[in-house]
């Protein structure tokens, strides 16, 4: 009995094959989940079994197909349609996936030896190319997947010059068992002329390297920010990550980026929160997986991402919006309830939004939307000062951090326009500075500040 593992992103699957003759060579899955076996020696079959419990399904080509060879690996090709066998003619046979059809030679199809010699492995690249190890050769080729042409030589001599054999990727190497030599050779993808000794078997005990391969595999982490909810201005809410993990159980670094100009205000999490239990084995984990916020008053969408990186840089990410509906508004008077809970001088449940609490000339509604205090009297958005400057004038107001800010300009106190460069600037600060210039021989100005509705 002959006992395979294989071990897939997220699940691991143990087969149990009969043996009898069955000499196995190569396998791979496609992608349903199903595995191909093509055995060498006496019986040269290809099979297939379920990816899930390891029943057989159907034998593909059997031995009686002499143009089968004395397969040595193989590969899906054409939309997993049909297959390509590499064998002892060093030559890659095609035959049809589903009835085991010969359809010709189709890598190398003349048998020239200075084209293939002793393939040992074949594979699809990081480029797209199918990467075959040429024991003959000493060297990895690259042959083209919709012609079967020859590319190239890649990575060819010293020190993978003691037959190369199985060979895999990871982001940014090719790591080659070096028969003879018995060691992997790792290979620099951005400089195949880059190669050192990945394993020794002086050091690791490895014998027959050609017969052995650790794939190095890093699956991405998995970025969930959560789905998408809808929230009353003004309340409080939070962005939940906690359901991000790496499959393969490395740390993870973990980013929140807003999407937008308007950042609401951060706040702190409630004393009951519970976070969702994060799912997969990831191990430490840096940044913050949860945020809190006070979601604006005025209705809108906010949108964040949320970025999760491994050990090793390979990073995903996942979006989530937060629509923020009216706050609640049980008067009638376009300050919402919430923040007249909040606040002294008004009070929900009372139409008082066109009263001046304080007495300071500013209604109460138009103190909520500038962001200045309806009880205080000193709270109040006006012009610190206006300063002649060379063509123009520079006007310092009052501000409220976060508020959107737009500086009109009129000749006749009627019609108003905004002023190029400062039609939306949004507050750093307590104080902020607009600038209007004009030419010396223009008429007479006259310039306001305006709130814009957006941003809280």
């Amino acid at each position: 009995m002959i006992e395979v593992y294989i071990t897939l992103p997220q699940r691991q699957t143990h087969f149990i094959v009969e043996s009898g003759e069955f000499l196995p060579k190569a396998l791979k899955f496609d992608s349903a989940g199903d595995l191909y076996v093509i055995s060498s020696g006496a019986e040269r079959k290809l099979r297939k079994y379920n990816g899930i419990n390891g029943s057989l399904i159907s034998t593909i080509i059997t031995g009686t197909n002499v143009q089968i060879g004395n397969p040595i690996d193989f590969i899906l090709h054409d939309n997993e349609t049909k297959i390509i066998v590499l064998n002892s003619f060093n030559r890659g046979t095609l035959f049809d996936i589903t009835n085991g059809n010969f359809l010709g030679y189709y890598l190398n199809p003349t048998g020239d030896t200075t084209n293939m010699l002793d393939p040992r492995a074949i594979q699809m690249g990081p480029d797209g190319k199918y990467w075959v190890s040429n024991r003959g050769f000493n060297c990895i080729s690259r042959y083209e997947p919709l012609t079967g042409a020859k590319i190239d030589n890649l990575a060819c001599g010293h020190p993978l010059n003691n037959g190369p054999g199985e060979f895999a990727f990871d982001e940014n190497h090719l790591f080659v068992t070096n028969g003879n030599a018995n060691n992997v050779i790792q290979i620099d993808l951005n400089n195949v002329s880059q190669k050192s000794v990945f394993v020794q078997s002086s050091s690791q005990g490895l014998s027959q390297a050609q017969y052995m391969i650790k794939t190095f595999i890093n699956d991405a982490p998995i970025a969930d920010a959560g789905a998408d909810f809808t929230i009353p201005g003004g309340e409080l809410f939070g962005i939940d990550g906690s359901a991000s993990y790496d499959p393969d159980g490395d740390d993870i670094t973990v980013e929140w980026t807003f999407i937008g100009e308007n950042v609401p205000t951060s706040s702190t999490a409630p004393a009951n929160y519970q976070p969702n239990n994060a799912s997969g084995g990831s191990g430490a984990i840096a940044g913050d997986l949860c945020l809190f916020f006070i979601a604006p008053y005025l209705p809108t969408q906010l949108t964040f991402e949320l970025k999760v990186t491994d050990s090793s840089g390979v990073f995903s990410t996942d979006l989530v919006v937060v629509t923020v509906s009216p706050s609640f508004d049980y008067d009638a008077d376009e300050m919402p309830d919430l923040w007249e809970n909040q606040t002294n001088g008004v009070s929900a449940g009372v139409y008082d939004g066109h009263l001046d609490s304080d007495g300071d000339g500013v209604s109460n509604l138009n103190e909520f939307l500038a962001g200045t205090d309806p009880a205080n009297s000193s709270s109040v958005l006006k012009i610190l000062s206006l300063t002649k400057i060379n063509n123009g004038f520079e006007v310092k107001i009052s501000s409220i951090v976060g508020r959107h800010y737009a500086l009109e300009t009129s000749t006749n106190l009627q019609s108003w326009g905004l002023v190029p460069g400062f039609d939306d600037v949004v507050a750093v600060g307590s104080e902020t500075t607009f600038t209007d210039t004009f030419s010396p021989n223009s008429p007479r100005r006259f310039n306001r500040i305006k709130v814009l509705k957006k941003g809280f």
